[in-house]
Formats: C-alpha cells, sequence, structure tokens
C-alpha cells in the first residue's frame, strides 16, 4: 500500500500532519467501532468492521514517518556502479546483471537509460517481488570498433516522486576493452640446428629469429624437450614488424663421448605455434688427441725407421763426411727435441694463475 492510497482510505491530504493523521484515524475508529454498530442491521456491521480493518491498514502505513514522501526523498541503492567488459572480441557480445534497490522514501517514477552508447544496451528488466523495486536489469555489450582500445559510457538511473517532486540520480559506469589483434609468427631457421662434433664442456651457442608479421602484439613463451639445451629468453614479446633474436645453448659439460640426441624447440604464441628440432651429436674423440697421436706416430718413426734406413742401406763412409749429412742429422734431432718436449708439456697439467692484490 503506498502512501497516497493510505491517505485515500483515512481521507487525509497526502501532506498531512502527524497530529492530522492521529486525529482522523481516532475519528475512523469511533464511527466503525463494533461497539457503535450494535443496533445496525448485520450487512451494516459487516461492511464497518471490513473499513475498519482497512483504516487500521492505512494507519500503521501512515504513522510510519520513514514511508512520508515529504518528509523522505527517494534514494538508489545499486548493486554495481562500474562494471567492466575484458577482452571482448569484435562481434561478441557478453551481458551483466546488477539489482537497483529504493531504500529512502516513496517514489512514483523510475527511469533507466536503455542505450547509452552504440555498443551498450538494456536487454531486460525485470522485478524481483510483487512491488515495483528491486529491479534486476540486464544490460548487454558488444565488441565493437577497433582491437585493443578502450571505451566507456555512463549508464543513467533516476527515481522521482512527481507529488513531492523529489528525485534521486545514480549512473552506472560501463567500461568495454577490446580484444587485442593477435601478432603473426615467423620463424627464420633452416630445417633445424644441429650442434655437430660438439667438445664435452665447451660452451656452445647458436641462435635463431622469430618474426611478429601480424599487426598485433605477439606474445608467448618457448621451452625446450631436453635438459642438456635452453634458450634465452624464454619469453616472447615482439611488437609488429620487429624480428627478435634468440640464442640456444647447448650444456655439454655433462654429456659423455659419443653421445647423440634429438631435440624439440616448442614456440606457443598467440599469433602461431612452431618447432624448431635440434640435433646434437658429441665427437668420440677430440681434434686435439688426433694431434698427439699423430706426434707419437713421427716420433716413432724418427726413432725407428729412420736409423734402420742408415743401417740397412750402409751409407759410405764419404756420406758422413759431408755438411749434407750433418745437417740432416741436426734435423733430425730437433724434431725428435721438438716431440719430446711437446708431449712432456701436453701431459702437464696447467696451474691456474695466482695474482699478488696487496701489491701496489
Amino acid at each position: 500500500m503506498t502512501w497516497e492510497e493510505a491517505c485515500h482510505i483515512l481521507g487525509v491530504e497526502s501532506s498531512a500532519s502527524e497530529r492530522e493523521i492521529r486525529e482522523q484515524y481516532r475519528y475512523k475508529v469511533q464511527l466503525l467501532h463494533p461497539d457503535w454498530n450494535l443496533i445496525k442491521p448485520t450487512g451494516v456491521r459487516e461492511r464497518a468492521e471490513e473499513e475498519l480493518k482497512q483504516v487500521t491498514a492505512a494507519y500503521n502505513v501512515l504513522k510510519e514517518s520513514t514511508n512520508n514522501p515529504f518528509i523522505n526523498s527517494p534514494k538508489l541503492d545499486i548493486s554495481l556502479t562500474k562494471i567492466r567488459f575484458k577482452e571482448v572480441g569484435t562481434g561478441q557480445k557478453k551481458s551483466m546483471r546488477f539489482e537497483v534497490k529504493n531504500i529512502g522514501g516513496a517514489y512514483s517514477k523510475i527511469w533507466i537509460d536503455d542505450s547509452p552508447a552504440p555498443w551498450l544496451r538494456v536487454t531486460d528488466i525485470k522485478s524481483l517481488t510483487n512491488e515495483v523495486l528491486p529491479l534486476e536489469v540486464t544490460i548487454e555489450v558488444t565488441g565493437t570498433g577497433e582491437p585493443d582500445k578502450h571505451y566507456a559510457c555512463s549508464l543513467g538511473v533516476r527515481l522521482e516522486n512527481e507529488q513531492t517532486k523529489a528525485k534521486d540520480e545514480s549512473i552506472v559506469r560501463v567500461e568495454l576493452w577490446t580484444k587485442p589483434e593477435p601478432g603473426n609468427l615467423k620463424v627464420t631457421v633452416k630445417k633445424e640446428i644441429k650442434f655437430k662434433f660438439v667438445e664435452p664442456g665447451r660452451l656452445t651457442m647458436k641462435s635463431f629469429e622469430l618474426s611478429n608479421v601480424g599487426r598485433g602484439m605477439l606474445q608467448g613463451h618457448l621451452f625446450t624437450t631436453r635438459p642438456w639445451l635452453s634458450v634465452s629468453p624464454d619469453s616472447i614479446s615482439i611488437s609488429p614488424s620487429v624480428n627478435s633474436t634468440y640464442i640456444v645453448t647447448l650444456a655439454s659439460k655433462d654429456l659423455r663421448r659419443g653421445f647423440a640426441d634429438r631435440a624439440l624447440i616448442n614456440i606457443i604464441t598467440n599469433g602461431g605455434n612452431a618447432r624448431i628440432p635440434v640435433r646434437l651429436s658429441i665427437a668420440r674423440f677430440s681434434l686435439k688427441q688426433l694431434y698427439k697421436a699423430l706426434h707419437y706416430f713421427a716420433l716413432c718413426c724418427l726413432l725407428a725407421f729412420v736409423p734402420v734406413s742408415i743401417v740397412k742401406f750402409d751409407l759410405p763412409q764419404k756420406y758422413w763426411q759431408t755438411s749434407l749429412f750433418w745437417v740432416a742429422a741436426t734435423v733430425y734431432l730437433v724434431l725428435i727435441v721438438g716431440i719430446v718436449h711437446r708431449l712432456h708439456f701436453w701431459n702437464k697439467k696447467q696451474r691456474p694463475k695466482t695474482y699478488n692484490l696487496n701489491k701496489k
């Protein structure tokens, strides 16, 4: 029962004071009380009892000062005053609900802006009870315009009491972020990355390039399928029309000689995925070892075959007395001494250099 309906039943003006309402109620009760209608016909007594019930109900409404619109103005209570829609694609629709309540005095009119922006509209308004308020309002946004843009508008709501001219207004801030357009991944690399005849313990690095050939930001990450392989950086953030270089590092310290394996570099982005195959082979022996073996072989040849050849061919004494013979013999001795010296220093471990930090 509204304030105006209660005033009409009690027979007072809408702007009546508390005293006028109380006196009018007492007057009505005296007229309609059953004790004053005992001698009247049964039908009249029944109508008086029904009317008394209505008067009592009207007075219960009017005696509460909070129901008086001339004292309390209507006041809005909105469950959500700021609504954000994020990552909305072009043509995509998203909706959300909020409630509108009145926590103030009486009202006679409610107004909601149903289309404050081209991308926003009110699709449904329904009451949650038998009364007008509270209301459940459903709004819907449609992804339009350019990608990766921010739009905002204000959805107005107003309560008004036309009799007292009192009103209360509030807004719901609605924001829309359109989904950014993804980039387009392009991998600049040959068929595969090869690490051939790698020395254990040696730091080996190779590189490849990723390009963004799209109009949006390219974002993602990389990871490898083997612990002996790593890529840095492991994240992808490339602007349009930009190339980025990534370093592939091989951790061959703990790999044995003769080891061979395959791996994959997985690339996952918002603009496509890719895989780069990697092939690894650890050298069975080092070039240093081969070079050392050749030195041993040459030393053996010089120590064994040359003297044997001299004795076998029984060179005449006249050759022994020539200068060419002694030059050849000198060269022979120098080669032997050089090879022995080289082999001796290869087998000797190098000591780390020390520095005297106190020395000025």
